[in-house]
């Protein structure tokens, strides 16, 4: 195999691997190579076997051979199959095999194979790559000239994803699925991809949208979208879309609100040119002329009760279908500036200003009173940018300054700003995923809070979403969402917009695993071999290290494997033998310890993925650093033994040094004693003469 070009492996059900080449196909057992013979000399570019144990092997240029019992079957063109270049296969649960080639996907069938159907750009081959199973079942298909292609083998249904849904190339080699779930594909030139949980999906400009500004959202009965840009607003029918500016009847101002009214016409508050309203396919534009207190209008909505209120930078307006009846500051309105209205459950109308805090409508026959509240009442700001209601009928408010809950029947009101954990005081919009938790659009991302948890204990629960997540318009629109009737969240941004599926918000409930990867001394690399005898299997670190005691400023290195979030991961770690407990989580994949003092210890570090779920078994590694000579046992036996035996010789001259003292005091005294008695024999014999 030196000389060949291998262009294809696996192993087969008897243990046996099998190698693809530029120049036929082989079979290695352990002891010999051996050659087929029914494809020596031919390309192979792709080896399968399927579960009925027949090998099928796709050529450059000569077709498919599928091998069984030593029988050769051969299929090209003549087949049934769309192109003689042949490169993959896969036989999915039902049992069905897909053959891929340069000219698409083809399954085989009773009567020979058939082409599958896959959506595709016009004059694309679908050059299919590579075809694998996910943990659901679904097939992936990846192409050369197409990105890549998802099959509900249930629905039969694909979708595909190219450069228009996220790839940045159309040629895709490989797929693989993580333990997460996560989806990676090897590409032509953009290097890996992951495809993750889509919890945002998004609709941009290569989506076809014509204004990645969204300044506002209508789903008509129909199911046709209208969305408000910059300049002018674009329909979308669910096959083209459409862009209406002053070109074709509407202004080219910014379109701050669209409203479908029970009759079926659509109402688009333009900042600049009043209100308009399409119908039977025409404009009819509602301005100052026509009675309107601006032309600058920034909501309109339709009640319950069918009536138009408009809001204009200067006042209220309730359109009867002849005039207006108009509302400002002198019947009672705390601010002339309306922002947005809200009708809650009990079919009370509240609205959003931008000074004068939010506003409750009351009705008293053909009379209406407006009652306020504002940031004396509570409110988090006087800017009401937009509103909602919980299932207990309290009102929530997106203002500058975080988010409020108002109470109606009491009047409390409290709120939830940055410093109780929001990633931005500046919110833009609000919709409810269900009952407990409440979406908050800023202008940094999104926050999912527990409204469950905050009603039953007033703890502030959250969740980020940024770019990391998916929620790459980052920047909400005032008041620019939508919930569908499928429960899916539409948030219009200042790059696109960007749908929030519920169903795909679920926590990630793979442990990461957990690895030390290095160790650097004094924040260099160095050669284990120097400090340790051998290195483990699994992660090329020795198991122990064994250092001198002027070497003991260690950095461990660690990575915890989790692919969902990677940038979310986050590392405990503590040195046994130096700190009492684990040490607060942090983000740093690396941990420094200087100035260790003598002793064995042992590191250990684990990690928690994106939604906090931590790994089971820390990762760990012993050293031991050795006392300076001077601290060792030899060294202060050695020491105290010198001591003792000094004192010893110190004690033995001593007493020499005293005996001789006393010897030689007593030779003196002995001395005297002898001179004094012969001084007495002397005096004694001169008394006698």
């Amino acid at each position: 195999l030196q000389e060949l070009m291998l262009r294809a492996v696996t192993i087969d059900s008897k243990g046996r691997i099998l190698f693809g080449t530029n120049k036929g196909a082989f079979i290695y057992d352990g002891k010999s190579l051996t050659e087929m013979e029914a494809l020596k000399g031919k390309f192979v570019y792709g080896i399968y076997e399927d579960p009925q144990g027949c090998l099928w092997l796709g050529t450059n240029g000569s077709g498919a051979y599928k091998l069984k019992e030593g029988k050769t079957e051969h299929y090209t063109t003549e087949s049934g199959l769309g192109s003689n270049i042949v490169s993959a296969f896969y036989s999915n649960k039902q049992g069905g095999l897909l053959i891929g080639t340069e000219s698409g996907l083809y399954e085989e069938g009773v009567e020979g194979f058939t082409r599958f159907p896959l959506p595709a750009p016009e004059n694309s081959k679908q050059n299919v790559r590579y075809i694998a199973e996910d943990n659901a079942g679904n097939i992936w298909v990846c192409t050369w000239d197409c990105g890549v292609y998802r099959i509900d083998t249930g629905t039969r249904s694909a979708v595909r994803y190219g450069k228009n849904q996220g790839l940045t190339v159309e040629g895709v080699y490989c797929f693989l699925q993580d333990t997460e779930g996560n989806c990676w594909f090897g590409t032509d030139g953009a290097g890996a991809v992951m495809l993750g949980k889509q919890t945002f999906t998004s609709l941009r400009a290569q989506n076809g949208l014509p204004d990645e500004m969204v300044l506002s959202m209508c789903q008509t009965r129909d199911g046709a979208w209208w969305l408000g840009h910059d300049n002018g607003a674009s329909y979308y029918d669910g096959k083209t879309t459409t862009l209406f500016t002053s070109r074709n009847g509407l202004s080219d101002d910014k379109v701050w609100d669209i409203m479908e009214d029970k009759d079926g016409n659509i109402w688009i508050a333009t900042y600049g040119h009043g209100v308009f309203r399409y119908s039977s396919g025409k404009f009819i534009n509602l301005n100052e002329k026509s009675g309107l207190s601006s032309n600058n209008v920034r909501a309109v909505f339709q009640d319950s009760k069918g009536r138009i209120w408009i809001g204009t930078a200067n006042g209220l307006n309730l359109y009867n279908g002849k005039g207006f009846w108009i509302f400002g500051v002198a019947e009672g309105l705390s601010s002339q500036r309306i922002l947005g209205f809200y009708e809650d459950k009990k079919g009370v109308l509240w609205i959003g200003t931008s000074a004068g805090g939010i506003v409750r409508v009351r009705e008293s026959g053909n009379d209406f009173s407006f009652q306020s509240f504002t940031d004396k009442e509570g409110l988090a700001d006087n800017v009401v940018l937009c509103m909602t209601e919980d299932s207990e009928g309290n009102i929530w408010t997106a203002n500058f300054g975080g988010i409020s809950k108002l109470n109606p029947a009491t009047g409390e009101i409290k709120k939830i700003t940055k410093m109780d954990g929001l990633a931005s005081n500046t919110v833009y919009a609000l919709a409810f995923a269900d009952e407990a938790h409440l979406l908050i659009g800023t202008n940094s991302g999104i926050d999912k809070l527990d409204i469950g948890e905050y009603n039953r204990t007033g703890k502030v629960s959250l969740k980020h979403f940024g770019k990391e997540e998916g929620f790459a318009g980052l920047e909400c629109n005032t008041n620019s969402v939508l919930k569908t009737a499928d429960g899916r969240i539409w948030f219009g941004t200042v790059k696109g917009v960007f749908i929030y599926d519920p169903a795909q918000d679920k926590p990630n409930p793979v442990k990461p695993l957990t690895h030390l990867v290095g160790l650097r001394l004094f924040f260099e690399h160095f050669d284990f071999s120097l400090f340790a005898d051998s290195a483990a299997p699994a992660s090329l670190l020795p198991s122990h290290f064994t250092f001198p005691h002027h070497r003991n400023h260690l950095t461990f290195d660690f990575a915890g494997l989790s692919y969902m979030i990677p940038q979310h991961v986050r590392y405990q770690y503590m040195l046994e033998g130096f700190d009492q407990d684990w040490l607060s989580p942090v983000s740093e994949n690396f941990a420094t310890y200087s100035n260790i003092p003598p002793g064995r210890y042992t590191f250990k570090v684990r990690s928690c993925n994106n939604d906090g779920i931590w790994s089971e078994t820390p990762a760990t590694l012993s050293f031991t650093v050795l006392p300076p000579f001077w601290q060792t046992w030899w060294f202060r036996t050695l020491v105290l033994a010198s001591l003792v035996f000094g004192a010893y010789l110190f004690f033995q001259w001593r007493t020499r040094r005293l005996r001789a003292r006393q010897k030689y005091l007593q030779e003196q005294v002995d001395l005297k004693t002898k001179e004094l008695r012969k001084e007495k024999e002397l005096v004694e014999e001169q008394s006698k003469i």
